[in-house]
C-alpha cells in the first residue's frame, strides 16, 4: 500500500542493495545462499520490477508523485481496500471509485507508466475489459475463490447425473 511520494522511495530502496538501497544482504534461496551471488545482484540492478500498489485514496491523491520516483516501475489497483478508504467497501461499481481509477489512469498516461488491477472476481469478460481500459498486467482473483468456483462446478455436474 503506497500512498505518499516518501512510501514510494522507501519501497524502492527496500528492493535495492546498497549503494542504490537499504535491502538486507543476508544469504537466501533467490542468490543460492551466496553461491550465485554476484549474478543475483547484478539481476537485481538491472532487471527487477518495483510495482507500487494503489489501494488508498491517499495514493490516488498522490498518484503523480508516487510514479514519477526513479524505480517505480509501474502501479498495480487493489480495488477492495481502495472502495473501503472511499467509504464504499466492496462496491466496485461506485461512482467515486470510477472516479479514483479515472485519476490513476490519466496519471499514468502522462507519464507512460504501466498499470495493472487486481481482478478479484474470477470473470473472463471483466478481465477482458480491464484490459481493453489500458490494464497491462492482472492479478486475476485469489486461490480461495478459483478453487471454490472449481468445486461448485464440479460438484453441480456431479449431482446432475447422480441420483442422490
Amino acid at each position: 500500500m503506497i500512498n505518499t511520494e516518501e512510501e514510494a522511495f522507501r519501497a524502492v530502496s527496500y528492493a535495492k542493495y546498497p549503494p542504490e538501497g537499504r535491502r538486507g544482504v543476508g544469504l537466501a534461496r533467490a542468490q543460492g545462499y551466496g553461491k550465485s551471488f554476484k549474478p543475483y545482484k547484478d539481476w537485481l540492478k538491472s532487471s527487477s520490477v518495483i510495482i507500487a500498489q494503489i489501494e488508498h485514496i491517499d495514493g490516488v491523491n498522490n498518484i503523480d508523485s508516487i510514479i514519477k520516483v526513479p524505480g517505480i516501475d509501474g502501479i498495480i489497483i487493489g480495488p477492495y481496500d481502495l472502495s473501503g478508504s472511499l467509504g464504499h467497501p466492496g462496491e466496485l461499481d461506485h461512482p467515486s471509485l470510477s472516479k479514483a481509477l479515472k485519476k490513476v489512469k490519466s496519471a499514468c498516461a502522462r507519464a507512460g507508466t504501466t498499470m495493472g488491477y487486481h481482478a478479484v472476481d474470477p470473470d473472463p469478460l471483466k478481465t477482458k475489459n480491464l484490459i481493453k481500459n489500458g490494464y497491462k498486467f492482472i492479478a486475476y482473483s485469489a486461490d480461495f475463490l478459483l478453487l471454490s468456483g472449481a468445486v461448485q462446478y464440479g460438484i453441480a455436474n456431479i449431482k446432475k447425473d447422480t441420483i442422490i
